[in-house]
């Protein structure tokens, strides 16, 4: 349940939750988990590394410039 806000009233404080409110989980790969943006541009960006590299690999072997 995410904590929104502690509203305290007469010195007795009280946590205010939305428990449909959606949990960042960077470590768990489910459905129902959900991923910050900088995962998800650092796993994008390390597709992109890895793609650019067969590419070059690729031109090597058929005989192409890098």
């Amino acid at each position: 349940m995410k904590k929104l806000k502690v509203l305290t009233v007469n010195g007795q404080s009280y946590a205010i939750c939305d428990p449909q409110a959606a949990r960042i989980d960077d470590g768990a790969v489910t459905e129902e988990k959900t991923w910050s943006s900088q995962k998800l541009n650092s796993m994008l960006g390390d597709v992109e590394r890895i793609l650019d590299g067969i590419i070059a690999h690729q031109n090597e072997l058929m005989g192409g410039g890098v």
